[in-house]
């Protein structure tokens, strides 16, 4: 027997497996009672790895102290997911997921005892909001529409790290290859239970549901698929491992429904209001459903491809914490709009930076930054140099309805005035969400450090730095 580190690779790239259909829910497995690991495998020790035994001993060696609330065999029940065989077919979850893919789910009844304890397991584990990957070698964005309800049915094993779907086991940076970006409200973090830890691995239910809200290409031989996890579905495919009359402990962020239910409205995540906000809208629907004006930008006829590889970046949040817009010389208006809108969506981006632009324009400055009144994820704004543009109104506006800017700087000679001060000084005196004002290097009168002696006396959590 091996367990082999290279091979881990299979479970995050196996989705051309996927059906492209609906197919019944996974259910009746809820009313199995609770075994052992070693009776749990018991049943389905033909038709699978036939060192799976000794694959059961050592995950149950590995999982004697567990983490997260969990029983030694439930956490055990995860690990032993995780590994590997040197006959890949062989594996555990390589069966497992190849029979809750099938639609005959009578094949499904031998697996009732690990389906029961498995998902038990992953129950009491929190349902993790956050951006996930996983991928596949080959172009398989033509299978996938802009719109489009998806149903993965096998357990989907996805990393946090672009960086482990980048190594060679794994994706690799080259050759023709479809990278699948998750925004997910229910993944499970397994890095506490899995034989390969460094892994980073966020592994989603079976039948999980998504919708397609994008895609894109941005370089040749790489497809990347953005798809957004239903929050409310119409339908529940996936029934919870206990009975209504039973019941079993599960980590409070998850609550489960028992049955199919009535379409019901769905609190809209932070990125969506900000789109009701622009358009008005104050209905809700059963799940989200994208517009057109919320996909990946694919047609670029009209703005820069500079603008296009930011954008794409910003509404697939893959520019990382950290968000400059100095390199942009002469920002056109259509470059302002399209980078304001991947501002509103994106939730990766939270320290946002403009250092002494070549030739900005006001009306393309205060376009991007209108999108500041929307965005929830961004913390830091800085400006700096005598080279922006006239920034007060634009500001006053930001600071009145954003509730997540923390630490504002206008910085090396971007304020003119002593009324710039006076006026932001007033704005902060009645708005108390910003805690740091950082006004280096400017040439600011006493006039000027008197109505911020002022703002001092009456915000007492601001700090600012002259």
């Amino acid at each position: 027997m091996a367990l082999k580190p290279a091979d881990t690779h299979q479970r995050f790239t196996d989705v051309q497996y996927e059906p492209n259909k609906l197919l019944l829910p996974v259910s009746g497995y809820q009313n199995t009672p609770l075994v052992s690991l070693e009776q749990a495998i018991e049943p389905v020790k033909d038709l699978i790895d036939e060192d799976v035994s000794t694959k059961v001993y050592i995950a149950k060696r590995n999982c004697k102290t567990p983490k997260d609330g969990l029983t030694q065999d439930e956490s055990a029940s995860i690990q032993l997911y995780t590994m590997e065989c040197d006959e890949h077919e062989q594996s555990l979850y390589y069966v497992l997921n190849k029979t809750l893919r099938m639609e005959d789910r009578k094949k499904l009844t031998v697996w009732f005892y690990y389906l029961k304890l498995l998902l038990t397991a992953l129950w009491k584990l929190p349902c993790e909001k956050k951006i996930i990957y996983r991928g596949v070698n080959g172009n398989s964005s033509e299978n996938f529409n802009f719109g489009d309800d998806v149903a993965w049915w096998g357990f989907s094993s996805c990393t946090e790290s672009l960086n482990v779907l980048e190594a060679e086991e794994f994706l690799g940076k080259s050759g023709v290859r479809t990278l699948f970006n998750i925004e997910c409200c229910n993944g499970k973090v397994i890095r506490n239970h899995s034989f390969y830890k460094a892994e980073d691995e966020v592994l989603l239910m079976p039948a999980t549901q998504m919708v397609v809200v994008g895609k894109v290409s941005p370089a040749p031989g790489l497809y990347i698929i953005q798809m957004r996890e239903l929050e409310n579905p119409t339908v529940i495919l996936l029934k919870p491992p206990f009975s209504k009359e039973t019941g079993t402990p599960i980590h409070k962020s998850f609550q489960p429904k028992l049955s199919v239910t009535e379409p019901k409205a769905q609190a809209a995540s932070d990125a969506e209001k900000a789109k009701k906000d622009r358009t008005d809208d104050k209905q809700t629907s059963t799940h989200y459903k994208p517009k057109q004006e919320d996909a990946v930008i694919v047609e670029t006829k009209e703005i820069s491809k500079q603008a296009k590889e930011l954008v794409t970046k910003l509404k697939l949040n893959m520019t990382g914490p950290y968000l400059y817009l100095n390199h942009f010389e002469n920002l056109s208006i259509k470059d302002a709009q399209a980078i304001a809108d991947g501002i509103r969506v994106t939730t990766s981006a939270q320290h946002m930076y403009w250092m002494k632009p070549n030739k900005l324009s006001r009306e393309s400055m205060v376009c991007v930054l209108e999108a500041l009144k929307i965005n929830h994820s961004i913390v830091s704004l800085t400006m700096s140099g005598g080279e922006i543009p006239d920034w007060l109104e634009i500001i006053l506006e930001i600071l009145l309805v954003n509730k997540t800017l923390k630490h504002l700087s206008i910085i090396e000679g971007a304020i003119k005035n002593d009324n710039q001060v006076k006026l932001i000084a007033n704005a902060l005196k009645e708005k108390k969400i910003l805690t740091n004002l950082d006004l280096e290097k400017n040439q600011i009168s006493d006039e000027g450090i008197g109505y911020l002696s002022e703002l001092l006396n009456v915000n007492k959590r601001l700090k600012v730095v002259l």
